[in-house]
């Protein structure tokens, strides 16, 4: 769906007329009430690790402060949030589940009733896992120790940071978030409005690792994003690295 991961059917009749062709193209279809919300604080993902016993023994949530495409892509630009009451119900949802492991659970909070729903659950490791590594939550690392048993040293519950509460930090996946403006023939970008983009969130910003060998945070997609961009790679991280954090 050009990115999305849903569609909208605002009628039964729409639903119906949709359905055949979604499932010729191989798609394994959840139908499900779209939940109508008010503002980015209404949609907030739920990140945990859930121990052998089903229970929550690591936990964070974030805001989704842009998703691309919108409504039902991804979040490109995350920031660090805190809402304690999401944990109480993500551990209904890991004992409904039996599960063990990383867990991503997104609730949105249904402003016809004020109540937050789950709208997903997604038990894969998710792209930006070294963020929440630099927030004090190392998924990857509960999930190599509960492999090997050694859970002994655990707390009996993990959560973020004050650090990261207190500054919320975001993380940014640069090369989809910055939409390049509209250029004239032969014009092209100066990495300095890439930095001028990211100087414009408020808050501490960093990237996130997508390789083993990347010598700094973000290194590879901003090769990448340079070469796409038609500039430099070197002079895209120099322009950047004043506006990011080490956090």
């Amino acid at each position: 769906h050009d990115g999305n991961k849903a569609i909208t059917c605002n009628d039964k009749e729409a639903l119906i007329r949709a359905l055949p062709g979604e499932i010729d193209k191989g798609f394994r279809l959840v139908v499900q009430e779209r939940v109508f919300f008010d503002s980015v604080y209404d949609e907030i993902p739920c990140y945990v690790y859930v121990d052998e016993e089903h229970r929550v023994r690591m936990g964070g949530t974030a805001i989704k402060e842009k998703i691309q495409p919108f409504p039902y892509g991804t979040a490109t630009v995350l920031r660090i949030s805190w809402h304690e009451e999401l944990l109480d119900l993500a551990q209904q949802v890991a004992k409904a589940l039996r599960w063990r492991g990383m867990l991503m659970i997104e609730f949105i909070r249904d402003k016809k009733d004020d109540r937050w729903k789950v709208i997903e659950v997604n038990g894969r490791p998710w792209l930006f896992v070294d963020f929440f590594r630099r927030s004090g939550l190392n998924y990857v690392g509960y999930l190599y120790e509960d492999l090997l048993g050694r859970r002994e040293e655990w707390p009996d519950f993990k959560i973020l940071t004050e650090a990261a509460v207190r500054d919320s930090p975001v993380h940014i996946s640069l090369p989809t978030a910055f939409e390049p403006p509209e250029l004239g023939p032969g014009a092209s970008i100066e990495p300095s409005s890439v930095a001028d983009y990211v100087s414009s969130i408020p808050g501490s910003k960093c990237l996130t690792y997508l390789d083993p060998d990347d010598p700094e945070p973000g290194y590879r997609e901003l090769a990448d994003m340079a070469s796409t961009l038609g500039i430099g790679a070197d002079a895209l991280l120099a322009a950047l690295r004043p506006t990011l954090s080490s956090y």
